[in-house]
């Protein structure tokens, strides 16, 4: 990756308004596949001595199957990056590089809905006699920055306003506040070092307990890989926004900027203060931020949660193809995975996976 880091990052600034497939964040979502025991690979497409595709992906091989899946979760990466007119031949040749040079037996991969690679991947998979499994998976939601924000204010209605200056009574009832921003550099202290303060007090703690993780991995990943791009590339850059009452930082929105679009990367408060909803908080001064600038066109929230929806954004609804060729193995796991998605599956699925000890690859 090191050798082509400039060409790729050339290909990316031409034709990628996804700041998670830059270079310096590819590399961090490297080691942290690594570390969960997959081997991540870059498939490189090039013609005429240039980059006209890329696709980060993912192999592991268990009980005699080899999987691949993509190696960017799917609400950092949403497709392949393609050059226009070239999907027919980059989507071939990603089928051939994953079922003949790299030998898998399945492979899982992540398109938003309307993707025009979607519809090619499908077309070649049906001439190819490759199998398809389609199944929904969370989209996210992205607001378009059209308005002032006096505006965008009055589109919203009074409930809105109202409950903005709710908001801000409680807070001042809570206490001296106020909502700061940094980028990270030149600053009286360690801005990761307080992101995790919140961290370490928010509901999320509790959660990564329980599932045996000390940090979030994905924080950290993209903390790293946003000080390697702002260093890298001059389309990118990053805030994290704090929401401090009485001194204390009680909330933080960490916010990537990449050419036209902004990100909500990651947001957290402290629970002991969830009376005050200080995540609401910080995230509606950054939307603020963004309508009174007007310097994006749209910010894409990742995700797609019920809280999201006092700001009115489009959804964008996603798809996972899963895709197996026919063999005896693919055989039997198209029925284990058939049975997963059916309304009797659960019970099955365990008799079987205890039977024949295959493991679903999409967990």
């Amino acid at each position: 990756m090191c050798a082509l880091r400039e060409t790729y990052d050339l290909f990316l600034d031409n034709w990628n308004d996804n700041p998670f497939l830059l270079s310096g964040f590819l590399t961090q979502f490297m080691d942290t596949c690594r570390g969960k025991g997959w081997s991540p690979l870059v498939m490189v497409l090039k013609a005429e001595n240039r980059i006209i595709g890329v696709a980060p992906l993912a192999i592991r091989e268990r009980y005699g199957i080899r999987f691949a899946k993509p190696l960017i979760k799917s609400w950092f990466s949403r497709d392949f990056i393609i050059e226009d007119n070239l999907n027919d031949v980059f989507m071939q040749h990603l089928l051939d590089f994953l079922f003949r040079t790299l030998g898998c037996q399945i492979a899982s991969l992540d398109f938003q809905s309307d993707s025009k690679n979607l519809e090619t991947l499908e077309k070649l998979c049906r001439t190819g006699r490759i199998h398809v499994l389609r199944n929904s998976e969370m989209g996210h939601d992205v607001l378009s920055i059209s308005h002032s924000w006096e505006e965008y204010q009055r589109l919203r209605g009074k409930n809105f306003r109202r409950e903005l200056r709710r908001l801000d009574r409680d807070l001042t009832r809570a206490g001296e506040w106020r909502i700061v921003s940094t980028n990270g550099e030149n600053d009286r202290f360690d801005v990761l070092d307080r992101i995790l303060n919140v961290e370490k007090n928010s509901w999320k703690e509790a959660w990564r307990a329980r599932a045996s993780r000390s940090v979030d991995e994905d924080l950290l990943a993209v903390w790293k890989g946003s000080r390697i791009a702002a260093k890298t590339n001059h389309d990118f850059g990053s805030k994290v926004w704090f929401l401090e009452l009485n001194g204390k930082a009680i909330a933080y929105s960490l916010v990537l900027y990449y050419k036209q679009k902004g990100f909500f990367v990651k947001t957290s408060y402290d629970k002991r203060f969830g009376e005050l909803s200080p995540g609401i908080c910080v995230l509606s001064a950054v939307v603020h931020d963004f309508f009174a600038k007007r310097e994006k066109s749209f910010v894409d929230f990742l995700t797609h949660l019920p809280f999201q929806e006092r700001w009115n954004p489009v959804y964008l609804p996603q798809t996972r193809v899963t895709l197996w060729k026919e063999t005896l193995l693919n055989r039997i796991f198209s029925f284990v995975l058939r049975a997963v998605f059916s309304n009797r599956a659960r019970t099955l699925l365990e008799i079987v996976s205890r039977r024949l000890q295959i493991l679903n690859p999409l967990e």
